[in-house]
């Protein structure tokens, strides 16, 4: 718009000047004309900045997609990731999260509907990225610890520890775990194991890779990359990649 206006005011002072043209003082009209149209329409800055931040916006995101689609086995095709739902499911999902953050844990509750709509079809695969301090550290080390030396309750576990709301601290951990039906000892004992400690590096390797800012971030089939919680968009990325894969909903379930 302003460039428009600019090269406008520029027509109108070549048009209506029949002599020599003196580049300094038409620069200065040209200047005076855009500021005072400026000034007479203030929101045209807040336009453009809107148009900028939606470039950045999508520039980022051509960037996300690129490096996740080179970067696709390491995201959807790592056996030694922690995971929820079908372990033959015939999609799935990665997500970047950590058991801190407050959007992850509403994010946890769509995956639990997406679970139970499509029974056996979808799995999530756990990206764990402790980011939020000391407790979202505990809760991390804790259920890797748990899914290297417990899968079969690592889902319960899971659960629990998004539930949880507040402050975590080794009390609060080991009732949760208790909950869920875990060896609280092999947990403890695991947190602080080379297994557990590769996949956070693995994780963090991967983040940084991506370029990826805060959870959660989702990837789905596709080079589909959905930083944050959007559910409208999650829940059609999801829905495309199933439908792709021939999935259908389950009529019956309970959400």
């Amino acid at each position: 718009m302003i460039r428009l206006l600019a090269a406008s005011a520029m027509a109108v002072l070549m048009t209506g000047c029949s002599q020599a043209a003196d580049p300094e003082r038409d620069r200065a009209e040209i200047e005076t004309i855009v500021r005072e149209y400026i000034v007479a329409n203030p929101e045209l800055i807040e336009d453009a900045l809107v148009e900028l931040r939606r470039r950045a916006e999508a520039r980022e995101t051509r960037q996300l997609r690129d490096a996740a689609s080179a970067l696709s086995d390491s995201l959807f095709a790592d056996a030694r990731d922690p995971f929820i739902g079908a372990s033959g499911a015939i999609v799935t999902v990665v997500e970047f999260t950590d058991y801190a953050c407050g959007f992850c844990k509403t994010a946890n509750e769509w995956k639990q509907m997406m679970l139970a709509l499509y029974p056996g079809q979808v799995r999530f695969v756990h990206k764990t990225l402790p980011l939020r301090g000391q407790s979202s550290e505990m809760s991390a080390l804790a259920a890797l610890s748990v899914w290297e030396s417990q899968p079969g309750v690592y889902g319960a576990f899971h659960q629990g520890l998004m539930a949880h709301r507040g402050e975590m601290d080794p009390a609060v951990l080991d009732e949760i775990a208790t909950e869920a039906g875990v060896d609280v000892e092999a947990m403890r004992a695991g947190m602080l194991s080379p297994a557990v400690e590769g996949h956070l590096e693995r994780a963090f390797e991967l983040a940084n890779q991506l370029g990826l800012r805060g959870t959660p971030m989702f990837l789905f089939p596709g080079d589909v990359v959905i930083p944050g919680y959007a559910p409208p968009e999650m829940t059609a990325a999801l829905e495309a990649a199933l439908a792709a894969a021939g999935a259908t909903p389950d009529a019956e379930a309970d959400l």
